[in-house]
């Protein structure tokens, strides 16, 4: 039943059932016949049974079925309730407040009569007669049984209507109510119960009052978030309007001098200023040298006699897949070494102070380097824009060890590669590995004290 569900304690269910019915004596049981049942077949029979085990699970607080059908009396208790007459507004609210689980029955046990009433039944006749014709505007289902649909069922026909208890269904002795559709309350409501529902009015305006108050305080928030929100996307388009910006022009430097043998730059000595733009600090270095390029595949090949490279058959590409002690034997081997950290950042950044040796503006990252958005591989040396040192591949293309210790087991790498995006390709950017360490994206380029290194 889907009533079941939907009907809470507070509702009133009425079925009425107006068809066939039929009793097998060897079982005692009585059954209601859908049109699509056959006499001889009770695949498809209800048996009432089952009816009074339904309606006993539905939360309804009255249930009264209204049966015009052949032995319908078989749903009932033997005995039917007394009707109470004093204090008729009293016996309503009692009969109110009770739940019941009562029947009307065309019928006892045996066969009804289904015409003979105007165009219905005798029994549905009468029903719908008593209903048209209370004389009260309030009233039970056991009134107008007892006071019109018996009267007038038995003045015309053999049959005895019945009203009673439906057994085992959970009837706990109140009755159906009708009432008519311009009557007032059911119920006289007596002064405590008033004052009850005075309180239960005030408590429930209490509780909007709070939801009231709630809801302000969410939609007070929700927009504050969408203040807040409307503030960040129009920080996020100045961002944008000014990274789109050219970018300032460098600070004028010292001309670099480019040494005439080796492919070395002279980095002049003096401060510098290291780390990130929102947290500079000076440092004082000497005069150094340092690689224009990125050692090649072919010049380590041509100094070790091997080549680890993952991407070979590119000589003029860096080399990559060299440990730090490789890089550091191949320096020495040359006469260099391998140049510090700081050294590293101070010929990358060429005396600017921002992210970017060319500025902030990511969008220009394509001009200076090869990265993870422009490239899968290493690209030969010296194809993207210098710095103002003259320096190339300075970001990205490989990572390049340096000769400083980032702990006690790994040494510091700079400069980013070209499988990183542009949060490693920053000035300031450091990784760091452990010197027997092989990585596609590990290179390096030599430094050394001064021009005489060349």
């Amino acid at each position: 039943m889907p009533f079941r569900k939907r009907l809470g304690e507070k509702d009133n269910l009425l079925i009425y059932y107006a068809g066939h019915g039929t009793f097998q004596k060897a079982a005692d049981k009585a059954y209601w016949l859908p049109v699509d049942a056959q006499n001889d077949d009770n695949t498809d029979w209800i048996i009432v049974d089952d009816i009074t085990s339904n309606i006993k699970t539905i939360a309804s607080r009255h249930i009264l079925i209204v049966s015009d059908s052949c032995y319908a009396g078989k749903m009932t208790r033997d005995a039917s309730k007394e009707l109470s007459t004093p204090g008729r507004d009293e016996f309503i609210k009692k009969m109110m407040e009770r739940p019941s689980r009562t029947l009307m029955a065309s019928g006892g046990n045996e066969p009804v009569a289904d015409e003979g009433g105007s165009g219905h039944s005798v029994f549905a006749d009468a029903f719908l007669k008593a209903l048209r014709e209370a004389d009260k505007n309030i009233f039970t289902a056991e009134e107008i049984f007892h006071g019109r649909v018996k009267t007038i069922v038995a003045g015309k026909s053999d049959q005895v209507p019945e009203y009673s208890q439906i057994k085992s269904s959970g009837d706990e002795g109140g009755d159906f109510i009708f009432k008519l559709a311009n009557a007032g309350s059911i119920l006289k409501i007596e002064p405590a119960e008033i004052s009850e529902e005075l309180k239960n009015i005030q408590q429930e305006k209490e509780r909007l009052k709070k939801e009231r108050e709630e809801l302000e305080q969410k939609k007070a928030l929700m927009e504050e978030k969408k203040h807040l929100e409307e503030e960040r996307q129009k920080l996020e388009k100045e961002k944008l309007e000014v990274a789109s910006l050219p970018p300032p022009p460098p600070p004028v430097q010292p001309k670099a001098k480019v040494a005439e043998k080796g492919n070395m730059v002279l980095i002049p000595s003096g401060e510098f200023m290291a780390g990130v733009p929102c947290s500079l600090k000076g440092m004082v270095l000497s005069e150094f040298s340092i690689d224009k390029y990125e050692v090649t595949q072919r010049e380590y090949e041509q100094v070790m006699g091997k080549n680890p490279s993952e991407f070979k058959d590119c000589p003029d590409c860096p080399v990559e897949k060299v440990t730090w002690n490789e890089a550091k034997e191949y320096c020495g081997k040359v006469g260099k070494r391998l140049p510090t950290e700081w050294e590293w950042e101070k010929a990358a950044k060429a005396g600017t102070t921002t992210t970017y040796y060319w500025g902030e503006s990511e969008g220009m990252v394509g001009d200076y380097a090869w990265y993870g958005k422009n490239s899968d591989k290493t690209h030969p040396v010296g194809q993207k824009k210098p710095n103002t040192y003259g320096l190339y591949d300075m970001t990205g293309n490989v990572w390049e060890w340096t000769s400083t210790d980032y702990d006690s087991s790994n040494k510091v790498l700079r400069g980013g590669s070209w499988g990183v995006g542009t949060y490693g390709l920053g000035s300031s950017s450091r990784y760091w590995a452990e010197p027997s360490a092989r990585s596609v994206d590990f290179g390096f380029r030599c430094a050394s004290a001064s021009s005489s290194g060349q």
